[in-house]
């Protein structure tokens, strides 16, 4: 047993991703290296502090109230949401909120995992662009072949019709 807990300690410390855990208002009691590290941050800067702190623009953020009510009723909460870190800088994250019922089955604690999600965007962002750059460029090659083909039938046909004046034997 003390081996399982010092495993899953060590999952939770080691992991790739921002790991905080919240007690039941919502308030930081832990936070892994990663999370500390992604945020610019010291444990002792943030305990007792809420995770929103990190939200870039809470207020607009239309996913707030609905994550409280969605924990709250005991389900899991999973969104993309802009944090900043200490130095001011933003980054997207995918945040994962779920409970952690105690012995009672009551919601003792909040588990937040964060994956930062920033170049993940960007290449999104990339894609589209570059979707819409092609879309462009197709049309531009079909009204392009449009005029050429255009521009080439004109003479052609004027080609074609003083050839045939060229066969008449009629015409001196």
């Amino acid at each position: 047993d003390e081996w399982r807990i010092r495993l899953l300690s060590n999952a939770v410390e080691q992991s790739p991703n921002a790991i905080a855990i919240t007690d039941n208002q919502g308030k930081i009691e832990i936070v892994n290296k990663k999370f500390s590290e992604e945020y610019q941050t010291k444990d002792e800067d943030i305990i007792g502090k809420q995770p929103q702190i990190f939200v870039e623009d809470l207020a607009i953020n239309p996913n707030h109230k609905y994550v409280w009510e969605t924990i709250n009723a005991g389900g899991v909460w999973s969104g993309e949401v802009l944090s900043k870190r200490n130095d001011g800088s933003l980054f997207w994250e995918e945040v994962i909120v779920s409970p952690i019922l105690n012995e009672k089955g009551e919601t003792g604690n909040y588990v937040i995992i964060m994956i930062n999600i920033t170049e993940k965007k960007k290449m999104i962002d990339e894609l589209i662009f570059a979707k819409e750059k092609a879309e462009e460029s197709d049309k531009l090659k079909t009204a392009f072949l449009h005029n050429i083909s255009h521009e080439i039938r004109t003479p052609m046909n004027a080609i074609i019709g003083f050839s045939n004046f060229l066969v008449d034997p009629e015409i001196s």
